[in-house]
């Protein structure tokens, strides 16, 4: 058993609540990336953000226990909230709450951070998420979202904290990262790409490859902690945003669909 705070906030001890490891994996797991395959073996580093807020921890492949990233060399101890291997130069690239970014090399005994961007706006929202481009840019992709309340409760199995919350993707920012001015420089489009953004890894697909996805889109699912964790029978924001129209079309129909299927299976 592992003790967590209601809110999210691992460092209080004063009123733990107490959660089974199957529940609490919910809780304390942001993102990992891997530096190559894990049929490397001890070449294999796995980078991982995680709760409270963000930290980083890593670990090679065959080691017992984590290695938590600490000290001066960081910016923060902790408000990461995405982040990239560069197999071209080694090093992880690390995105942080408020647009600032960070590289780390772990390859030698102890890790080695560099500031490569400051921060660009100094609070959590809009999600940020880090899209290496097959051009060879790196994309700092922001979504801000806003909450809608429903006309009639959302009809899903599981009981929810909110039937009437649904939330939706209101706007979308694309920047460049450029790092010879250490700045943001900010996009409209994609041309003839598509991303793909949600809770995992962004991906950035060339269409002429993948005909069937439309170009300058964004395919689009819930990439909020709080959306898929502690709100995870909620409705999810299914959609294409068009980056020239700067419209998302929902695919909502979609997910009260998949939830009907889903309940008919559980209860067949």
């Amino acid at each position: 058993m592992y003790s967590v705070q209601e809110s999210g906030d691992l460092d209080d001890p004063d009123d733990p609540v107490h959660y089974p490891a199957q529940k609490l994996r919910l809780f304390l797991y942001y993102k990992i990336v891997m530096s190559c395959s894990p049929s490397k073996g001890r070449d294999c580093i796995v980078l991982l953000l995680h709760r409270p807020n963000g930290q980083l921890s890593f670990a090679r492949l065959g080691d017992d226990r984590w290695t938590r990233i600490t000290g001066a060399s960081l910016t923060w101890d902790s408000s990461y909230r995405d982040a990239f291997y560069n197999i071209k130069d080694g090093l992880f690239y690390v995105l942080s709450f408020d647009g600032s970014m960070i590289t780390l090399d772990l390859s030698g005994p102890s890790p080695v951070a560099k500031d490569i961007m400051p921060e660009a706006i100094p609070w959590n929202d809009p999600i940020k998420d880090l899209v290496q481009t097959s051009w060879g840019d790196l994309l700092q992709v922001w979504r801000l979202k806003e909450i809608k309340r429903s006309v009639t409760p959302v009809e899903v199995r599981h009981e929810v904290d909110d039937p009437y919350k649904v939330s939706c993707i209101k706007e979308f920012f694309l920047y460049k990262v450029d790092y010879d001015l250490q700045d943001l420089v900010k996009l409209t489009s994609i041309g003839d790409h598509a991303l793909f953004l949600g809770f995992n890894s962004a991906v950035c697909l060339p269409t002429k490859d993948f005909p069937m996805l439309k170009p300058d889109c964004a395919y689009v699912t819930d990439g909020f902690y709080e959306e898929i964790c502690t709100d995870k029978h909620n409705m999810r924001e299914i959609g294409i945003w068009d980056f020239k129209s700067n419209t998302l079309h929902s695919l909502a129909r979609c997910n009260l669909v998949f939830h009907g299927l889903i309940g008919r299976h559980q209860s067949g």
